[in-house]
């Protein structure tokens, strides 16, 4: 039987919780307070994922965004090539063009 993937979550944000605790608690250590709030804000960071993901009945998919691809915009390069349609001005061309040239 699998451990479920929030769970595994939990402990990886307690790891962290420790990490930092461990971290302020060393005299010596320079910048013990930035690195505890880093692994901080990580641990809490992590432990949200954890609750969002129980809340979702364990999906993955509720941490994570999808999106579409956009279409490509008029200004995207990826429909011209170096010697294609276009004022000889544009910026696209002008990039294609030096491209061309660092290549050869």
């Amino acid at each position: 039987m699998s451990i479920a993937k929030y769970k595994i979550l939990v402990e990886k944000s307690l790891e962290a919780c420790l990490a930092a605790i461990e971290v302020y608690n060393k005299p010596n250590f320079k910048f013990r307070e930035e690195t505890f709030s880093i692994l901080m804000l990580s641990a809490w960071e992590i432990l949200l994922k954890a609750r969002v993901m129980q809340e979702d009945g364990g999906k993955l998919r509720a941490i994570q965004v999808f999106e579409r691809k956009k279409k490509r915009d008029e200004r995207d390069c990826g429909h011209l090539s170096a010697d294609g349609p276009g004022d000889g001005n544009s910026p696209c061309r002008t990039v294609r063009s030096g491209l061309a040239f660092l290549l050869h």
